[in-house]
């Protein structure tokens, strides 16, 4: 157990007995230190440690070397009163809060999402984001040093966001609009931030200079990276176009600056940055405005027969869940639905982002807060408890009609405190995978669109007359992306970057680069799919395995052949199919059959080139060869 020692990770890893700074010795001592740290508590394997510092590969007489380091750590921490414990295995340091920076972190952002000033939640992400002296892991190189550096950045990357737009909810646009281009300049494609600044640049009153900057990120998401914006920044044009009343600037609340208590002290030759960007803003802010209208949507005219006639269904609640692949379309699905219905639900047709997709996720408590103030409850007779409020948001229910489209629910304990229980009302939730746990939900899992949807997503960017003088290769392209909107967006995006190209030129070129076109494009993506892609749900073991599967030369494959090249258990590998298959990362086609489609096989190998070493690619190919040469087959 610790008692005057001080960690940090979130900037070089260090150690600090009081005042004093300690010897931790070479990156490869510090990594040992760090992966035990960011197990927080809990024991960390010999094998997890040598996996930290060699991956896939170690040397000769690794789990000395690994036991070696250990014994000079303690060498330097014992002294001071921190003890790294031997436990079955492994090894555990305990750190109280207050004495390590990441766990300190997560206490200052735990509360983000819940009911509250503005002005206290603003203060509340400084003063986490303050526990970040430069990057995270620095001077540690390595591919798991760079992935928790990656995920530890995330994290960071999120509360900046919830920084600013609390304070934005507290009235500081000015302050916002000072610093908020910074933190575009470090995450220039989290469209949440351009949302934020444009928001401020019309509260401030600049609105023709907001307007400008909604077309500069309008221009760059679609002609840089092949997107459309996401709904949230689409309804803050309309709303800015109609001069919405509720945008207006709330009451500035005064600043608060207390001094830090800091995890760990300030010393400025050790610990030279502080964030850049004073981080703004809360978890998502909670919109209860109507869902924006879907222009020309395409397609899908089975399941929206569907889901609007069970909506219009006036004796019971109806719940409806729409899962599938990020990016393939349920949120304009929930959307466009919700706007043929709106007619059914006269008390309102609230769209409410749940978070689920990004690194903080609305809490429900907040979700009703804003629900029961939309219908005249004041703010002293909302209870303060979360089954009180929610059986008083049921309560006004029972004479309402009223219709929720919940987007990216992180987990079922978001959803069942709003779930209507009297009929006239509904919900509509949308996320990867399906929350099992929540009962009476009908859900519909949404694929790609057909043949004659893709063509006609196509034309609406590409000159249709020059698409059927020569149908055949743009048939292929449409059965390369899988009706996969995203990947459909690539290939218009390359047939007008190129307009003299005849179509089969197009579809070579298309076809060789397929993968470093889709890797381009989730570059941009990342800024969403690092907010909204299931991978970063899945268990490590899961990650590797749909990496390293994904560059198996294969269309199909079986549990047996994911077991023997990923060197794991045959029930452990039927495991990890299924789970991957429950996100849509791969497709079920079959008893023990699964699938990857060619846009998710592209995202998968460009996490494995971010991820995986040359050797353990070239390892899982080379038996994966061995597998059907020995059996035959690849369903053996």
């Amino acid at each position: 157990m610790v008692t005057n020692v001080s960690f940090g990770v979130l900037g070089p890893v260090e150690a600090w007995a009081g005042d004093r700074r300690l010897r931790l010795g070479p990156p490869q001592q510090r990594t040992v230190l760090a992966a035990i740290l960011l197990n927080e508590g809990l024991v960390a394997s010999v094998g997890h440690l040598v996996e930290a510092l060699w991956g896939e590969e170690p040397p000769a007489g690794a789990v000395k070397t690994v036991r070696t380091y250990v014994s000079r750590i303690r060498a330097v921490l014992e002294p001071a009163g921190a003890q790294i414990e031997s436990e079955s295995g492994g090894y555990q340091l305990r750190v109280p809060p207050d004495r390590f920076d990441l766990a300190r972190f997560r206490e200052l952002t735990a509360g983000l999402s819940a009911p509250g000033p503005a002005g206290d939640r603003a203060q509340r992400a400084r003063q986490a984001l303050q526990t970040f002296r430069g990057e995270p892991l620095a001077g540690l190189s390595g591919e798991w040093a760079q992935a928790q550096r990656s995920r530890l950045s995330y994290l960071r990357a999120a509360v900046i966001e919830a920084q600013f737009a609390a304070e934005l909810e507290a009235g500081r646009h000015t302050e916002v609009i000072a610093e908020l281009p910074r933190a575009i300049q470090e995450f220039p494609f989290r469209e949440r931030l351009r949302e934020l600044h444009i928001l401020a640049l019309y509260q401030a009153g600049l609105r023709a200079e907001a307007f400008v900057t909604h077309r500069a990120v309008l221009k760059l998401l679609s002609e840089e990276l092949g997107v459309e914006p996401m709904p949230a920044l689409r309804d803050l044009h309309r709303r800015m176009v109609e001069g919405d009343p509720t945008l207006a600037p709330p009451e500035r609340s005064p600043v608060v600056v207390p001094r830090q208590p800091g995890v760990m002290p300030r010393q400025p030759e050790v610990m030279p940055r502080q964030p850049e960007v004073a981080p703004r803003e809360i978890l998502p802010e909670i919109s209860l405005r109507p869902p924006p209208r879907v222009t020309e949507f395409i397609g899908r005219e089975a399941v929206v027969a569907e889901l609007t006639g069970l909506l219009r269904d006036p004796g019971r609640p109806v719940l409806i869940g729409i899962d599938g692949l990020a990016g393939i379309g349920k949120t304009a699905l929930a959307v466009h639905v919700s706007t043929l219905v709106r007619d059914a639900f006269p008390d309102g047709v609230f769209m409410i982002d749940l978070g689920g997709a990004g690194g903080l996720p609305v809490e429900p408590a907040a979700v009703l807060r804003h629900l029961m103030s939309r219908f005249g409850i004041s703010e002293s007779a909302i209870p303060p408890d979360l089954s009180c409020r929610s059986q008083l948001w049921r309560n006004l229910l029972s004479q309402r009609r009223v219709l929720l489209v919940l987007d990216a629910a992180a987990d079922s304990s978001q959803l069942a405190p709003l779930i209507p229980e009297t009929p006239g009302s509904a919900m509509i939730v949308t996320n990867w995978y399906r929350h099992r746990d929540v009962p009476g939900v009908r859900w519909t899992t949404l694929g790609g669109l057909g043949h004659d949807d893709a063509w006609r997503l196509l034309e609406r960017s590409v000159d249709p007359a020059r698409l059927r003088r020569d149908p055949e290769p743009v048939n292929r392209l449409i059965e390369l992306a899988s009706g996969h909107p995203v990947p459909l967006r690539v290939v218009a995006n390359h047939l007008l970057a190129h307009p003299q190209a005849t179509m089969a030129e197009a579809e070579h070129h298309i076809r060789d680069e397929y993968s470093s076109l889709i890797i381009a494009h989730l570059d941009s993506l990342d800024a969403r799919w690092r907010d909204r892609r299931p991978y970063w749900k899945l268990e490590p073991d899961a990650q590797r395995a749909l990496r390293l599967l994904a560059g198996l030369n294969v269309i199909d494959m079986s549990s047996g052949l994911a077991a023997h090249v990923l060197e794991i258990p045959q029930d452990r590998a039927r495991q990890i199919l299924a789970r991957l298959a429950d996100f849509h990362l791969v497709e079920a086609g079959g008893a023990d059959r699964y699938g990857f489609s060619p846009f998710t096989r592209a995202a998968a190998r460009r996490w494995s080139l971010e991820s995986d070493s040359p050797a353990a690619r070239d390892t899982v190919r080379r038996r994966g060869a061995e597998y059907v040469a020995r059996n035959g087959s690849l369903f053996a």
